[in-house]
């Protein structure tokens, strides 16, 4: 068997073990995630079908709506109902209420006839001039058509508009949730939304068909200016849902599946036996059409075309379900757990990639795939980059063979060990590497090195992985100078053709420039590296040389005990840092840091600490200068005004002050120069808050 053959089998078996544990779903109500008809979608507030924008066709797109609170009734009537946020649910109308007023107003009441005197009750707070009145509405007329007006005008008008508004706003919660679910449901679970069109409907069997023939994979996203829910289809092909005819033994399903495939061809534009026909769209019968109709042809004789035979077209709405194979050209939106439809397409694709391949032409993948493991793999490499650092294009690099093992240059942009190296060492040599480590080791950062290694040197990557958050953390490692060329196709198709629409961009400036200066450029990041090399020789000798100074022995004068290792002494240092942590002094091995006093020096500074005393705590203080101080004349002009103020204070205290009066001249005069005294005085005082040496002076 041939390396071609044997390729294309194992591509035959990956898809049937593919398909195995995909069950026949005979009828879209096993779709509990989400579904909605048609007729549950038309016609609805703030729910639009078929429109557009810049980014292309949007299939549904369903408005943010928020809800409405009822409209309030007047004071006079509000203590008579109960008004919720319902609006399917007519507000409670009381019969009888309890109300506090005056006596006087329930008087009027009274006299009125709109109250018994029975229904005029002290009031529980015991206020003499409060009274509560029970008051009953088949007694107020007034009141009664005030609540009929409310309830007919403004609450109905109010119900009328938000039935519809809470209808929407159910909706968008439900596909708000089941966006949610789509996101969080994991590689182990992942979900699909699908637009299926043309319900097959058949009670045969003791068996019930409920489920559209033509699907076409969408996907939803929430636009973020107007917060939206946006439904677009997929960049996928159509498919037909036949497996509840192949649970059923239908023997007309692979003719019909041959006839959908070929009308799909002709949709994508892939046929070459016709004319491309339109876009496929649910709204648009004659891109689907033709395949309902060979159903109706080929699946029973008795099928029929529901609008070809329907009462009225414009009711969308399925008919009833009968032994009668019906087919419509209705639509429903559904969440189902993810197929392998997509899969197979990707397995059909390649497969018929290799049939029109020469067998030479096989890529070395998958060669590798269905051959034998060799012992010794013959790889050929272009030149070791370290010998072509820093030289022009047309410059021949230095034969650097011999220190390939030891010398491989590797482009990584971000901090890397030995162990990434020899990844690159192994491929270098390997088809394949296989690297292992638990979550949190650093593989990512691994694959972000390597991927730009290779486009630095020429080549493509194409990453795989089970799902799409393990691709979204490792783009996010790529540095942002080479994160254009990553582009994501697991991500949305929307998202996806930007992010290829940047890379295009990105690549055509590049290939604006002059490659003259391309190449300087390049020279200039090869020195770049190769200084960078040598500064990184430097940090390794240095390195190298403190590692060497922990292997010895520290000197006999500086071990402590029968610590002598370098680290025993840095655990012991470690171990007292709390009794030694007065000493702020920076400390080291080296003559630099020999004390440079003795134990006599110690002695004398122990002695001079004694007869300081209590006195150490004016340490560092200023002393005041003599010219600074007060003279004598002074001191005794303050001594007599101290002894004045203790005087005044004690009189007093006494009461025994006399009054102000004004009768001299110079009364008023000498009560403003006292005023300015007292005002020199308070700021002479805050001038000598905080020292202590004026205070006890004046104290003394």
């Amino acid at each position: 068997m041939t390396l071609k053959a044997r390729l294309i089998g194992l591509l035959d078996y990956v898809e049937e073990l593919a398909r195995l544990p995909e069950r026949a779903i005979l009828s879209v109500r096993n779709y509990r995630t989400l579904l909605f008809h048609e007729q549950q979608l038309r016609g609805k507030v703030g729910i639009h079908h078929d429109v557009a924008d810049e980014d292309g066709a949007i299939w549904l797109r369903i408005d943010r709506l928020q809800r409405q609170k009822p409209p309030l009734p007047d004071e006079a009537i509000r203590p008579w109902m109960s008004v919720g946020n319902d609006p399917a649910k007519a507000p409670e109308v009381r019969d009888a209420i309890i109300m506090t007023m005056t006596r006087n107003e329930a008087k009027d009441l009274v006299e009125q006839g709109l109250v018994e005197v029975d229904d005029v009750m002290e009031s529980p707070k015991g206020e003499l001039e409060l009274v509560d009145v029970r008051l009953l509405l088949d007694r107020l007329p007034n009141v009664s058509s005030s609540i009929q007006e409310y309830l007919a005008s403004s609450w109905t008008q109010w119900s009328a508009a938000e039935i519809p508004r809470r209808e929407t706003i159910a909706i968008y919660d439900k596909f708000f949730s089941v966006l949610q679910t789509i996101e969080t449901a994991g590689v182990d679970n992942p979900l699909e939304m699908v637009f299926g069109v043309g319900f097959a409907l058949w009670k045969t069997q003791e068996r019930t068909v409920e489920h559209p023939i033509v699907e076409a994979f969408v996907e939803a996203s929430i636009d973020p200016r107007t917060h939206a829910i946006q439904v677009r289809a997929r960049e996928t092909e159509l498919q037909v849902y036949l497996k509840p005819f192949l649970e059923l033994d239908n023997a007309a399903v692979p003719a019909l599946r041959k006839r959908a495939l070929s009308h799909i061809e002709r949709l994508s534009g892939t046929s070459t036996d016709a004319t491309p026909a339109a876009e496929f769209s649910p709204f648009i019968p004659g891109t689907f059409e033709p395949i309902l109709r060979d159903a109706v042809t080929l699946l029973s004789p008795e099928a029929r075309y529901w609008p070809d035979v329907a009462d009225d077209p414009d009711n969308r709405a399925l008919p009833e379900i009968a032994d009668v194979l019906t087919i419509t050209d209705n639509w429903a939106i559904y969440v189902r757990p993810r197929s392998g439809n997509l899969f197979a397409q990707d397995l059909g694709r390649l497969k018929k990639s290799i049939e029109s391949s020469n067998e030479d032409e096989l890529p070395p993948v998958g060669r590798r795939l269905v051959t034998r493991p060799r012992d010794l793999v013959d790889v050929t490499i272009g030149p070791d980059l370290s010998g072509g650092l820093g030289t022009t294009w047309n410059q021949s690099p230095v034969d650097t063979a011999r220190q390939e093992t030891d010398h491989t240059d590797v482009l990584f942009p971000k901090p890397f060990n030995d162990a990434q190296v020899e990844i690159i060492r192994r491929l270098k040599r390997e088809e394949g590497v296989v690297v292992q480590g638990p979550p949190g080791t650093g593989k990512t950062h691994t694959i972000a090195n390597i991927i730009c290694h290779y486009l630095a040197t020429g080549r493509s990557v194409l990453v795989v992985s089970k799902g799409e958050p393990a691709l979204e953390v490792l783009r996010s490692q790529i540095p942002d100078e080479v994160r254009n060329f990553a582009i994501s196709l697991l991500t949305s198709e929307r998202q996806g053709l930007k992010q290829l629409e940047h890379a295009v961009e990105f690549m055509d400036h590049a290939a604006n420039k002059d490659p003259a200066r391309l190449d300087r450029e390049r020279v200039e990041r090869e020195k770049e590296i190769l200084s960078l090399r040598q500064e990184a020789e430097k940090v390794d000798t240095k390195v190298m040389a403190w590692a060497q100074k922990q292997l010895e022995n520290v000197p006999e004068d500086l071990c402590v005990g029968s610590q002598q290792w370098p680290a025993e002494l840095a655990q012991l240092l470690a171990s007292e840092r709390q009794r030694d942590q007065w000493l702020e002094d920076d400390l080291g091995p080296g003559e630099e840091y020999q004390p440079i006093f003795t134990q006599q020096h110690l002695d004398d500074l122990r002695a001079a600490r004694c007869r300081l005393g209590e006195d150490l705590f004016y340490l560092g203080t200023k002393t005041p200068n003599r010219n600074d101080l007060p003279d004598a004349q002074t001191i005794s002009e303050i001594h007599a005004n101290l002894l004045e103020a203790a005087t005044l204070a004690n009189t007093a205290e006494q009461k025994q002050l006399p009054s102000m009066v004004l009768r001299t001249d110079e009364a008023a005069e000498r009560a403003e120069r006292l005023q300015c005294d007292l005002l020199d005085l308070r700021s002479f005082l805050h001038e000598i808050d905080g020292q202590d040496w004026v205070r006890k002076l004046y104290e003394t």
